[in-house]
């Protein structure tokens, strides 16, 4: 008898779960997407920092309206199938279902809030009084958002009162068979269409995402999401058809089949090119030669960069642009010392920036001593990458790429990608500061030049097929290996006559799952996706070109028409974490993809510690090129007695993000702004000075002082690379150190 009395409670549970799926399906969806992830909770963090009340109020109104729509389909529901006799629990469940799911999705919200608060580790004082003043307005934020979470608690609370309400109101006529009437319905489908339809004007879509907010997007789509799923429940009622199910199964089954072609990359005719690229030492020569600033080190090698720009979302590609945009105001010749900056990711992004603002702004001219700048390329770099980059891919990926998931493949509209909105926000981010001449619209080969001050870009992406960095380049091998595990995209037989946008070399380095989709490329469809995969530091590629330009340091023996330089590597990134040999939790469904993280992560310290000690102990030779030249015509020995030929070890700039938790992502919180501003600039190490006063309960404490060491080394930097593009007698070197803040 009491096995019989669990059993039809058991049944009358699941009932009312069954009857009540769509109400508490969008409260867990909300919870996995407003909650968990780190990115969605800078962005509560953002709007309170900024003081949006737009999106502010825009945000908190689409909270009530999805609660609201979440208790009324349940509400429906339980009309439509309540008061059966004899079902104390079934109906009970029914009854406050509706108001418990709509509470639970405003407590999802609260919740997600509350977390954002708690995000800001708890900081000890004294690393840095600029960085002492964020953290204090930072803490400020934090209370007016714990106040928000407890005003979103409540309200939840008060939808919990709502079947009281009920009771005491008058009973009106029958529910229909529908929670929404039929001016409701085409009021809501003219809000869809207008949402998918704004992907084919990213003029106005890509602006209207930044104004709304990508939490505005996500809200409206849940909204849509229930009116869509009451309907279709509604009909399998009616039908006696599973809509639902069947939609999720067609879907599911056009993922399996996916040959890619809802995201193609947008590839532009580029008929004159042909196939394979510029040799590498051959583009480097003719470089070489048209800097206008060469007969001033005379005699002297001629200083060369490589940078790699290490992947991160925008907190990279801010941080890379900063440290980049603040030499170059200093010292006015540095982008034309620059030969390539090797970018993953988010340091794609902020490397592009950069070359696009040298190639506009900066000359090939004359030598210039540094001196302190007016920050325009700052200001500049500021301007650009301050933009909303992850509004317009939440609208396009909850509207239209979510509508063409269901689509067979000869109805999808490539348009419809969100990969498609990230480029489309690059593009309009240039545009808004810059006007014309847009450099992330035009053709990626026709970005760099060999008279310009911009530098090369090489930006990473990884091949889903086999594994391989496929690089985006200007120049490369006399042949691409297919066995080596560094290939060149426009070495591909796909990429025949063809070229790619700028915007679209830089979404393709960035796709980091699942923000951003694999992309296809060609007809071949060669899928790629986010550099980081491989390798996330940018160095692997740098070192094929490092190695190239080696045997151009050797100084001549006499006068040369092949160059004489020395090469200076800049590693821009995060500062390298201590190992950590006992991992937090160990569950059975993390460790892989958390394995998978770490190691990509670690695979750039790696590579950037090959190429250091790689840079202390290489054989000699190199041997010089006229040298190798008359060797291979038999007339001279290219060879010279093997020994130790050290060359600098790479520069590094870093960015202490694992510390401070900055989210990876494509938004970024005014704070986790200035915390990145303050790392570009670095900070003074004035040796009159007495130490910083540290609480006693900090002495002992190695993470302030390792912050505060990475400050200082990176204010130092400015200083080092005058003092290396100094093409004066030694002993005028007193005007190449330069103040640092």
């Amino acid at each position: 008898m009491q096995f019989d009395r669990r059993l039809r409670r058991s049944e009358q549970f699941f009932d009312a779960v069954r009857v009540l799926r769509v109400s508490w399906f969008v409260p867990l969806l909300a919870f996995l997407v407003l909650a968990v992830p780190a990115q969605v909770r800078d962005l509560y963090r953002a709007l309170v920092e900024t003081d949006d009340r737009l999106q502010m109020g825009l945000t908190l109104l689409l909270f009530l309206l999805a609660a609201s729509l979440a208790y009324r389909v349940g509400r429906h529901r339980a009309a439509v199938h309540g008061g059966e006799e004899g079902r104390r629990l079934f109906n009970g469940i029914l009854r406050w279902g509706p108001a418990v799911c709509a509470a639970l999705l405003l407590g999802a919200g609260a919740l997600g809030v509350f977390l954002a608060a708690l995000d800001l580790p708890d900081l000890p004082r004294g690393i840095d009084a600029e960085i002492d003043g964020t953290l204090e307005r930072m803490e400020a934020a934090d209370r007016r958002l714990k106040l928000a979470a407890a005003g979103i608690a409540v309200v939840a609370l008060l939808f919990l009162l709502l079947p009281l309400a009920e009771a005491w109101r008058p009973r009106r006529t029958a529910d229909g068979p529908f929670a929404f009437g039929a001016a409701e319905r085409v009021g809501w489908g003219a809000v869809a269409l207008a949402a998918v339809g704004l992907a084919f004007a990213p003029a106005v879509s890509v602006p209207l995402a930044g104004a709304l907010g990508a939490l505005a997007g996500f809200l409206l789509f849940l909204c849509l999401l229930l009116v869509v799923l009451s309907l279709l429940q509604s009909w399998s009622d009616r039908l006696g058809v599973p809509w639902i199910m069947l939609l999720l199964v067609w879907g599911l089954a056009l993922a399996v089949f996916d040959r890619g072609e809802a995201h193609r990359a947008r590839l532009v005719d580029s008929p004159g090119r042909g196939e394979g690229l510029i040799q590498l030492q051959y583009a480097f020569m003719e470089w070489y030669r048209s800097r206008m600033d060469r007969d001033a080190y005379k005699g002297e090698p001629y200083p060369v960069y490589l940078i790699a720009a290490e992947s991160g979302g925008l907190y990279a590609a801010q941080f890379t642009a900063k440290v980049l945009a603040r030499i170059q105001d200093r010292c006015p010749n540095f982008a034309q010392h620059i030969f390539a900056i090797s970018g993953v990711s988010g340091g794609s992004l902020g490397a592009s920036v950069f070359s696009s603002l040298a190639k506009k702004h900066a000359t090939n001219g004359p030598w210039q001593p540094c001196r302190v700048g007016s920050g325009t390329f700052e200001r500049k770099v500021d301007a650009i990458l301050k933009q909303d980059f992850l509004a317009p891919i939440v609208w396009r990926a909850f509207f239209a790429d979510l509508v063409q998931r269901f689509l067979p493949p000869v109805l999808t509209v490539p348009q419809f990608s969100r990969g498609r909105a990230f480029e489309e926000s690059l593009v309009s981010a240039w545009s808004r500061v810059e006007g014309e001449g847009n450099p992330f619209s035009s053709p990626f080969l026709s970005h760099w030049s060999f008279e310009d001050a911009g530098p090369a870009l090489l930006l990473n992406t990884t091949s889903v097929s086999d594994g391989r960095q496929i690089v985006v380049s200007p120049f490369g091998p006399d042949i691409d290996d297919p066995g080596y595990h560094i290939g060149y995209l426009f070495m591909q037989e796909a990429m025949a006559a063809k070229d790619l946008t700028l915007g679209s070399a830089v979404g393709l380095s960035g796709r980091f799952p699942w923000i951003l989709p694999a992309a296809t490329v060609g007809d071949n469809r060669l899928a790629l996706v986010d550099g980081a995969y491989f390798e996330g530091s940018g160095v692997e590629t740098l070192s094929v070109v490092r190695n190239a330009l080696r045997p151009y340091e050797v100084k001549p023996a006499a006068e040369s028409s092949f160059p004489y330089i020395t090469v200076h590597v800049i590693v821009i990134g995060g500062a390298q974490p201590p190992a950590s040999p006992v991992p937090i939790t160990v569950d059975e469904l993390t460790p892989p993809l958390r394995t998978m993280l770490n190691t990509r992560e670690r695979r750039g310290y790696v590579a950037h510690n090959t190429m250091r000690d790689w840079s202390r102990m290489v054989d000699c030779p190199p041997v010089r090129p006229e040298a190798a030249l008359m060797a291979t015509v038999g007339a001279g020995d290219a060879g010279v007695a093997p020994g130790l030929c050290p060359s600098r070890p790479p520069i590094s700039i870093r960015l202490n993000y694992d510390y401070f938790r900055l989210p990876l992502g494509w938004a970024l919180s005014e704070g986790m702004r200035k915390i990145i501003d303050r790392h570009s600039r670095g900070q003074c190490l004035d040796p009159s000075a007495p130490p910083a006063a540290v609480a006693p309960d900090q002495a002992a404490d190695q993470n302030v002082e390792r912050a505060r060491a990475i400050l200082v080394h990176n204010g130092s930097v400015a200083s080092e690379i005058a003092d290396q593009l100094w093409a004066g007698p030694r002993r005028d070197q007193d005007v190449v150190r330069l103040p640092c803040d």
